[in-house]
């Protein structure tokens, strides 16, 4: 060892503060001969009478062990952390310690370890050692059973600091799919050999795994399957499921192609055979994705053929949510899952599944200077009336996911752009606790409009997003209270939706659209029923002091003198506006 031990009694009367008697007794030692020079007090026991000497080798010795893959070191007196790389050349340069390498160094004990190591146990220790930024002698590296290596990690290791560099390191050392396993607390660590995850070319969508309405249990009443969870770092793909139970919605994107909609189908499905009621919005021109459902949603809440169906639908949810917020008063709930049972069957939860927000929530300003008479055009009329609409269904959608969750209300909205521009506001997505984005190559830009922490959720791995096969349906999670996953989703045919659909008897609507009345109802039109303009959405500038001005030419009726109205007037302005521009 390297520094040597010496308990011997004095006898009585010895004091270890008088340094005369510690002298006498090191110059005892000292001429006998027996026990050699060099040798220095650590400590005294009164109790005992013992005093304890010790002393450390002049030069660096090294000696054998039991085990051959190993020997100690002693080091001379003086030697610093500092001396580390030195201690490493001279030990390892050693033709009698071939094949060695310094694996420990304790410099402040005077001990240090040799241990034979191969090429590859070196070259993982190196790599290790760089990622933590410590000295090579500072990892403990030995050949793991099944391949790989098992590590000692230094005190400095931090995984929040560590881990993504040491998994770097592990594929380095192996190949895409390795993974690096520390524990903090053990200071242990494992390199460990594993295939790339990967997902089949297809998940069929289990119907089976769907119990009949009567027979779902509460605790699954509000889960609703998604796909399959991307796994890795020796864990299996898994099932993964969207929780509405606290959760009141969920934000999806996804560009054109990406599977969004087939997503959206197996959700709807699912929600259908839970038992919930369903109310559908979307784009005239996509409505027959959703086509198949028509016949199963609440009465009157298809609103796939106009954005004023929409708008319709949208408030006849929120009309539904304040119905049954009146419920929760009459019984004193607090929310649904409180109401009592035969009162939750008779007032199932309601999805509202918004897609295609993007197209619907936006229309196209109108063009700069016009005036007034220019407005009243029926084109810009009807300009007008696309806004007020997109206006009125962004507030609508706005006001559900945060006003109406105790209500047992959930929604679904889905966009190709969650931003201002396309009219996702903030607080439209704001309340919508799950995100998903389908697709498999998404900007930093666009993943930061889709997920609160952008920077948690994980990238697609580049063989699976450059895997047409495989990365079909792959996407992006971050579900609420889970950690966020690469998915897969589930896909079936929509024949096999409208089959299953009527073999379990799903009950159907008889009036899916919302009627005349109930449009006219809720939303405003700019025009009168008789075509006439009304003054909507027009510009409310106070006129203080204003004064009637004289009528000019064109705005009176040449045969009866009076001053135009409606369309009349409508048309004189642009006859006129046309003749004030020709050269």
């Amino acid at each position: 060892m390297a520094i040597d031990r010496l308990p011997i009694k004095p006898g009585p009367g010895f004091d270890a503060n008088n340094k005369a008697h510690v002298q006498a007794v090191l110059d005892k030692l000292a001429t006998a001969g027996e026990q050699g020079v060099g040798w220095m007090v650590q400590s005294f026991d009164p109790d005992t009478g013992t005093l304890t000497l010790y002393r450390q080798s002049a030069v660096t010795q090294v000696k054998k062990t039991s085990r051959r893959d190993y020997r100690e070191v002693a080091l001379q007196p003086g030697t610093k952390p500092a001396d580390g790389e030195k201690v490493a050349a001279q030990l390892e340069s050693d033709p009698q310690h071939a094949g060695y390498y310094l694996t420990k160094f304790e410099p402040y004990l005077g001990t240090a370890t040799l241990s034979r190591m191969t090429l590859d146990a070196r070259r993982a220790r190196g790599a290790v050692a760089t990622a933590l930024g410590v000295k090579p002698w500072d990892v403990q590296v030995k050949p793991r059973a099944g391949g790989g290596f098992e590590l000692g990690l230094p005190p400095s290791y931090v995984p929040s600091k560590h881990d993504d560099k040491l998994q770097e390191v592990a594929e380095i050392l192996g190949q895409f799919g390795w993974y690096f396993s520390g524990d903090a607390a053990k200071l242990t660590g494992e390199v460990v050999p594993a295939e790339p995850p990967a997902f089949e070319p297809v998940y069929e969508f289990d119907f089976a795994s769907l119990p009949p309405r009567p027979n779902v249990l509460d605790e699954d009443l509000w889960r609703l399957p998604l796909g399959v969870a991307l796994g890795g770092r020796g864990a299996p793909n898994i099932p993964v499921q969207v929780s509405f139970d606290d959760a009141v919605g969920t934000l999806t994107v996804g560009l054109a192609g990406s599977g969004k909609s087939v997503r959206t189908q197996c959700l709807v499905f699912s929600a259908l055979a839970r038992g919930w009621e369903l109310a559908l919005i979307n784009t005239s021109d996509k409505a027959t994705d959703f086509a198949w459902a028509k016949p199963y949603v609440k009465e009157h809440m298809w609103g796939c053929d106009s954005v004023a169906q929409a708008v319709t639908v949208a408030k006849l949810v929120a009309e539904e949510g304040s119905r049954r917020g009146a419920l929760l008063s009459e019984y004193g709930a607090s929310k649904w899952q409180d109401l009592p049972a035969d009162v939750r069957r008779a007032n199932p939860p309601l999805l509202l599944v918004a897609d295609e927000l993007a197209a619907l929530l936006t229309a196209d300003p109108l063009p700069s200077g016009l005036t007034k008479e220019m407005k009243e055009l029926p084109e810009f009329v009807k300009m007008q009336q696309d806004i007020l609409e997109s206006k009125l269904l962004a507030t609508a959608l706005s006001t559900i996911p945060a006003v109406y969750r105790a209500a047992g209300i959930r929604v679904d909205y889905l966009t190709q752009q969650p931003n201002e521009r396309y009219g996702f506001s903030t607080k439209l997505k704001g309340n919508l606790p799950h995100r998903e984005m389908l697709g498999v190559n998404p900007s930093q830009a666009e993943k930061g409009h889709a997920f609160r922490t952008p920077e948690k959720v994980p990238d697609v791995p580049a063989h699976i997003a450059q895997n047409d096969r495989l990365s079909r349906g792959v996407g992006l999670a971050h579900l609420d209270g889970q950690e966020p996953v690469v998915f897969k989703g589930y896909y079936a045919p929509l024949e096999r939706y409208i089959a299953e659909a009527e073999r379990r008897g799903f009950p159907k609507t008889s009036h899916p659209e919302p009627t005349a009345a109930q449009i006219a109802r809720l939303v405003p039109r700019i025009d009168g029923d008789d075509g006439e303009p009304v003054e909507v959405l027009k510009e409310q500038k106070p006129k203080y002091g204003a004064q009637k001005r004289a009528l000019e030419e064109w705005e009176v009726d040449p045969e009866t003198g009076k001053p135009l109205s409606g369309f009349a007037r409508a048309n004189a302005a642009r006859h006129s506006s046309t003749v004030a521009v020709k050269p």
